[in-house]
């Protein structure tokens, strides 16, 4: 959980409405726990009921101070373009969730990569639960590194979680089970990976690595604006050999001094848009748009926020809708190179995706990514689903199989649909 005295901190915002909705939620959820908060919280919204009467006035500057003072004890998102929003964002709330992190918990494994769990035995799932290991039924086949090239620069695969780690929102984009079991299984994961120095990055990451792994990824975004990266971008890297580098790299560091070397990056990159062309070209394993790049790096970092979340037991939300709808949007328009490899003949199909909740829509993707969607066509099937829940899936973390779903019209063909979307979420 966050700490008690970065919680304490935020009241005083709170009772006056000035935290942002993200911040909100995790202090109601406080309150509800805390008796000793929840009262100071009264007086609070009290206190505030009362300065705003005629027969009170608050301290000249008062509301002044307190704001200019809210910034420095919680890092807000740098402004960015609005294209970018959802990237400084999700940024920022990483890096809230990262707040007076305990050290033990830097080294809690929070994720797995290309080898790591691949054969390991199917869990037991309920419709909120994580989706199983890789090789378990209803998932698709595991792919070679040339095959990863479908949606860039997306998290890596989960730890396993048991049914009472499920928080409030869990990963998405890339090959992750959820945080780990219990807390002796994550002391085991983390002194197993404490002595990896220089083996392969993905097959276990900590909480610290999983940082180094986004300085790895964005890095390679803001190179393609200019800037300065460290360690350098080699031309033609792939991604698995850009963040073994760069994990290799920051373990050498202590993991607040990795945090503060992210967020810097992170925060030059969002500083660095309102200076450049949108026609940007940005490679994450294959070319894509400034703006379908930076959509990616929200993407991912929404997934690893909330593999974070999961092993250190702290409370995450969802993304804003506002938010929400440029990744969906974004997952529909790499789905079609996803399912082609995965999905039988003929190709010359539609699935008719809708996504309800806050932030969703509706969307018919073609099997064949050569396809261009008529204006007016006729889906082979239609696939009805809640918006975050499909992204979670699309992320590799839920099992398609017992995904809550509607279906209409062709079932195998919804089904084998399902089953291919976890594989847009590359082993990066």
């Amino acid at each position: 959980m966050i700490s008690h005295d970065t919680l304490t901190e935020l009241i005083a915002a709170w009772a006056l409405d000035a935290c942002p909705p993200e911040e909100t939620e995790l202090v109601e959820a406080h309150l509800d726990t805390c008796d000793t908060c929840a009262h100071e919280a009264r007086e609070l919204r009290e206190a505030a009921a009362d300065l705003g009467g005629a027969h009170l006035s608050p301290p000249p500057g008062s509301l002044d101070r307190l704001l200019t003072a809210a910034p420095a004890r919680r890092r807000p998102a740098t402004p960015a373009p609005a294209y970018a929003t959802s990237y400084a964002a999700q940024i920022a709330a990483l890096d809230l969730l990262l707040t007076d992190l305990p050290a033990a918990d830097w080294h809690r494994t929070a994720a797995h990569g290309a080898t790591a769990h691949r054969h390991a035995a199917p869990t037991h799932n309920t419709a909120n639960q994580h989706h199983p290991t890789p090789g378990s039924p209803g998932e698709a086949a595991p792919r070679t590194p040339d095959q990863h090239h479908t949606a860039p620069g997306t998290p890596s695969r989960a730890a396993p979680r048991t049914p009472d780690q499920h928080h409030t929102a869990p990963g998405s984009p890339s090959q992750h089970r959820t945080a780990p079991g219990s807390r002796d299984q994550r002391a085991a994961g983390a002194n197993g990976a404490g002595d990896r120095r220089g083996a392969d990055a993905h097959d276990e990451l900590t909480v610290h690595d999983l940082l180094a792994h986004l300085i790895a990824i964005d890095g390679l975004l803001a190179d393609a604006l200019g800037l300065p990266v460290e360690p350098p971008v080699e031309p033609g890297q792939r991604l698995t050999a850009r963040t073994t580098a760069v994990v290799d790299f920051e373990r050498q560091r202590p993991p607040e001094q990795t945090r503060q070397a992210w967020r810097a990056q992170a925060d030059a990159i969002c500083r660095a848009l309102h200076e450049q062309p949108n026609d940007v070209t940005v490679r994450l394993g294959r070319p894509f748009s400034l703006v379908d790049a930076l959509t990616a790096r929200a993407y991912e970092t929404w997934i690893h926020t909330e593999d974070i979340a999961a092993t250190t037991g702290r409370p995450a939300v969802p993304p804003l809708p506002e938010h929400v709808h440029p990744m969906a949007a974004f997952a529909m328009r790499v789905l079609p190179r996803v399912v082609f490899r995965r999905i039988e003949p003929p190709h010359n199909r539609y699935v008719r995706l809708h996504l309800t909740g806050p932030g969703g829509g509706t969307w018919t993707v073609p099997l064949d990514p050569a396809t261009v969607v008529p204006a007016v066509t006729k889906p082979s099937a239609s696939i009805t689903v809640d918006v975050i829940e499909f992204c979670r899936l699309a992320g590799d973390r839920r099992d398609p199989a017992h995904i809550a779903a509607a279906i209409e019209g062709d079932a195998k063909l919804a089904r084998d649909f399902l089953a291919a979307v976890p594989a847009m979420a590359p082993v990066p």
